[in-house]
This record gives C-alpha cells, sequence and structure tokens, in this order.
C-alpha cells in the first residue's frame, strides 16, 4: 500500500529527504506536484505505525492520507470504473459518511473538480453497496455520527489518486499558536525553511550556528527552530483524523507518541541558540505564550529591537557564536505599509549586513517575500533562491550565504517588475507593528518541561 503526503509546492524534497531521515529506504519514497508517495506494507499494523508516525513527526508536511488505489482516468467513464474497482468496504464502517472532501485535477482532461467529486462519491456507493450484497438501486445508511471518512483524489496527467485523510486538521495547526498576530506564517512553511537551511544536519545540541528572526511577529520561525533542536515532534499535543478510523490500529498513536516524548532533548544550552526579536512589545508577548504552550520557552531568548538596526558586531556579541543563521519574513505588501517603507526596511537590514558589498563572515541571510523585486530593491542577487507557497501566494526564499555576493546595477531589475501580492490575500501582508486576528485550532497546552 502507499501512503500520500501532501505538501505545499516546493516542499516535496524537503518533506522526502524528512521520511530518510526516519529510516525509509530511498526506493520506497517518490513525489510529484505537491505530493510525497511512501510505500508501506499491506498488513494493518505496518500500515498504522507508518501512519501515526508521519502524522505526529512530519515538520514540513501538511496532510498523511492512506491511498486506497490509483489508476487511468482520462474520462468520467473510467474515472467511475477505476473507483468503483476498489474495496471501499474495507476502508468505511457500517453507517459512517463518506465525504469526497478536497480534489484538484492538473494538466488532465478531466478539470471539472465538482464533477469528479459527484462520480467519485456514487462510485465509492456502488463499490460499498456491491460488498454488501445490497443492490444497486438501494440507499446506503450514512450518519456523521457514526463516523465520518474523508476522501481525497489527485489528478494528474490522466492518472487519478484516491486517497483518505488520516490527519483531519492540516499538520501544520500544531495547536501552540492560539493568539492572533497578523498574517502568519504556516507553522510548516516555518520548519520547512528551516530544514532547507540545513539546520537538520547541525546536530541539535552540538550545532555552532545561532538563529536570529528579526521580525518574528508571533513566533513561529523560533519556535519551529526550538522543537527541531529540541527534538520535539510537532503533531505530539494534538489528535490526529486517523486515531477515531476502525481501519487504523489506535495503539500505534499511542506507542508513537510514547517515542516521541522520549526522544525530546529535555535541557536546553544554558545561553539560548535562538532569538526572536520584534519592534512591536505586544506581539512579542503573543510569542512568548505560544512558546510556552509548544514548551519549548527556555530555548528562545525573546527581545524588542529594531530588525533595521541588526549589524554583525551585535549578532556576534549577542549569541556568543561566530556563525548565525538570520531568518525573517518580512513586511510584504501594501496594506499596512507603503511600498516605499517596505523597501526602505529591505534596504537597511541588508545594508548593515552587507557593509560595502561584503557579507559577514558566519553570518547567512534567508528572508521569505512574495515580493520579486526584491534583489533588485536591495541591489544584491540572491546566492540561491527557492520557489515556495504561503497560501497560494507565490514567494520566494532569497538565501545568502557567500561573503561577496553579486551587486545589481541601480535601475536594472533582475527580472520584470510584477504586481505586488493583493491586499487582501490571506497571508500576504505582515507588519511586526501591527498584529491583527487570525485564529489556530488547538486550545490544549502541555506542561511545561
Amino acid at each position: 500500500m502507499r501512503i500520500g503526503i501532501a505538501v505545499l509546492l516546493g516542499m516535496e524534497a524537503v518533506v522526502a529527504a524528512e521520511l530518510r531521515r526516519m529510516g525509509y529506504e530511498e526506493e520506497a519514497i517518490s513525489s510529484r506536484d505537491g505530493m510525497v508517495y511512501l510505500m508501506t506494507g499491506n498488513d494493518r499494523q505496518t500500515v498504522s505505525r507508518d501512519i501515526a508516525r508521519l502524522n505526529i513527526w512530519l515538520r514540513a508536511g501538511e496532510r498523511v492520507f492512506l491511498e486506497v488505489g490509483h489508476g487511468s482516468a482520462p474520462d468520467f467513464d473510467e474515472l467511475f470504473i477505476l473507483t468503483s474497482s476498489l474495496p471501499w468496504n474495507e476502508f468505511c464502517p457500517q453507517g459512517c459518511f463518506i465525504h469526497i472532501e478536497r480534489g484538484y485535477s492538473r494538466r488532465s482532461r478531466l478539470e471539472g473538480v465538482p464533477a469528479c467529486q459527484a462520480i467519485i462519491k456514487k462510485a465509492i456507493v456502488r463499490s460499498v453497496l456491491r460488498a454488501r450484497n445490497m443492490p444497486e438501486t438501494a440507499r446506503l445508511e450514512e450518519d456523521p455520527l457514526k463516523g465520518r471518512i474523508g476522501v481525497h483524489f489527485a489528478i494528474i496527467d490522466d492518472e487519478c489518486s484516491l486517497l483518505i485523510d488520516t490527519s483531519g486538521v492540516g499538520l501544520h495547526k500544531r495547536g501552540y499558536r492560539i493568539r492572533n498576530t497578523m498574517a502568519p506564517l504556516r507553522e510548516s512553511l516555518a520548519a520547512g525553511m528551516l530544514l532547507l537551511a540545513r539546520r537538520e544536519e547541525l546536530g541539535g545540541m552540538n550545532s555552532d550556528e545561532a538563529i536570529w528572526d528579526p521580525f518574528c511577529g508571533g513566533g513561529t520561525i523560533p519556535i519551529e527552530a526550538a522543537l527541531i533542536l529540541s527534538n520535539t515532534a510537532p503533531g505530539l499535543d494534538r489528535s490526529f483524523a486517523g486515531e477515531e478510523w476502525p481501519y487504523l490500529d489506535p495503539a500505534a498513536f499511542k506507542t508513537a507518541r510514547a517515542e516521541a516524548l522520549a526522544a525530546i532533548v529535555q535541557e536546553p544550552p544554558e545561553r539560548p541558540m535562538i532569538i526572536g526579536s520584534d519592534i512591536d512589545v505586544g506581539v512579542l508577548e503573543h510569542a512568548r505564550f505560544h512558546a510556552e504552550r509548544a514548551g519549548v520557552e527556555d530555548w528562545i531568548d525573546w527581545r524588542v529591537f529594531d530588525a533595521t538596526e541588526l549589524k554583525p558586531k551585535y549578532i556576534h556579541e549577542q549569541t556568543g557564536m561566530e556563525r548565525c543563521l538570520v531568518m525573517a519574513n518580512p513586511p510584504w505588501g501594501e496594506r499596512l505599509m507603503q511600498a516605499a517603507a517596505v523597501e526602505e526596511i529591505y534596504r537597511n537590514l541588508t545594508r548593515n549586513l552587507f557593509a560595502e558589498g561584503v557579507g559577514a563572515a558566519g553570518i547567512r541571510l534567508y528572508l521569505f517575500t512574495a515580493d520579486e523585486d526584491f534583489e533588485t530593491v536591495v541591489g544584491y542577487r540572491a546566492d540561491r533562491r527557492r520557489k515556495l507557497y504561503n497560501g497560494m501566494v507565490r514567494c520566494t526564499l532569497f538565501q545568502y550565504y557567500r561573503q561577496y555576493p553579486e551587486k545589481i546595477s541601480a535601475g536594472r531589475p533582475s527580472r520584470p517588475r510584477r504586481a505586488r501580492p493583493s491586499a487582501t490575500t490571506s497571508g500576504a501582508v505582515r507588519d511586526s507593528r501591527q498584529p491583527k486576528s487570525r485564529r489556530n485550532n488547538d486550545d490544549r497546552s502541555r506542561p511545561r518541561r
């Protein structure tokens, strides 16, 4: 059987690397267009174990699915035949409500998602009725109070994958972030960017590189960094749809949680390696509160500080380390700040870190923004760029790690200028000076360690 993991576009390689670090073989892993697949066993015990581990441990994944089957679906007739031929009765308990939740079609002849949803639901009902020796015209009893099965589908190049959701609420909702801040960065995206920066290869407690987020807002990047360094599983404090699904062994989730608890590094370093700063005192209180809920408050040093004043000498003095990763999601968009003000923030930050065109020794700068003109504004071409998505907004992670970044001549854009992101787009605007409302899911908190 195959397990499917939904990921943000651009994060496929990161999640595949997570699977390898968890001990899965390279040959069992494949990825395609926002999905990463893992071949697992055919017995329920193995499937339950792997699904529980992935839900609790994956940092950059969005959802974990069990694939019921896949095959060619160039038209509606073939989609119906494929879906109805699968053993849905094995996965759908008597009386449960079967809900076709999400789906998409890319580069395929089938384009109407609602029509695909209707065909798939009809085919699943036909398959279940046949397995229960009921006539095709019979009505299938469905009661949400008796359970709910969420079915997803992905059609790519006329190939359809049919999956059952085992996560429920998206994996990016860890449960620690319940206070409202302006346009927070998705937790799984922050963790993925940290993994892209190779934080996981630095060995946790043996790391010699500090992390500083000068626009920390609600604290997502510092908290995710602390979860990584303390080896805390991100899904430890939340529930999953798979725990209520009779097909899976509920003991698998209990075992996975016990293993995750035993793996936590309990003692933080004497001097915090992670610093989160912001110019807004109020938003820092939210960040501290979230860190306490995540159980990592002792791993992070929070401080009120103007990011435009951040300089290499100050970084080294405050961290006590020769190396530092400066990673941030600075303000972008135009609802709270004028474009000129945003660009001035960009220029001041990079001007301090690239004095006279020379990067500070030991300091790497990773900035995440939807502003495609960022390089032109600051005057330095990034050593590497990574296209990522924050929700439906296409963004770029600009990575500077060489000591002599390439200069861009003033007035010469590195690419055609495009319209800035819409101010009404969710997640597209964040100003550390003015926190606003955004709601997260869980209201439970783990005891402080």
